[in-house]
């Protein structure tokens, strides 16, 4: 299911993102 594997990689690199963010100096 290629909706479903884009929603899943979509997913992945908003969680990593946020991961980024977290450990952003303010």
């Amino acid at each position: 299911d290629v909706a479903r594997a884009s929603l899943k990689e979509a997913k992945f690199e908003n969680s990593l993102l946020k991961r980024y963010i977290k450990h952003w100096p303010e």
